[in-house]
């Protein structure tokens, strides 16, 4: 597991990026994001999604019920990778 600051809406690409390095078999990754927050990280990584042969499940979150809900549906299918860029920071998590 790894993690850094992001500087710039533009990691979200580098941060599925660098999943598929770490783990290149992965061709499902889960987005957590924050409702209370913009998009931006979301659509930067949607963008590269397509050329990396990965499929995104964007799980959209406001409080800890829901991450275990979403978190919880998107396990229930083959799991490849999640991706979650809170406020501050980012974890990325593959198995």
């Amino acid at each position: 597991m790894t993690g850094f600051m992001p500087s710039e809406y533009g990691f979200g690409a580098k941060w599925l990026e660098l999943l598929k390095e770490v783990a290149p078999g992965v061709t499902r990754v889960a987005v957590v994001r924050d409702l209370t927050i913009g998009i931006a990280y979301l659509a930067a990584i949607q963008a590269v999604a397509p050329a990396l042969g990965v499929e995104l499940t964007p799980i959209g979150i406001r409080d800890a019920v829901e991450v275990e809900r979403g978190v919880t549906a998107f396990a229930r299918g083959s799991t490849d990778g999640m991706i979650v860029p809170p406020r501050r920071g980012l974890w990325l998590i593959a198995n």
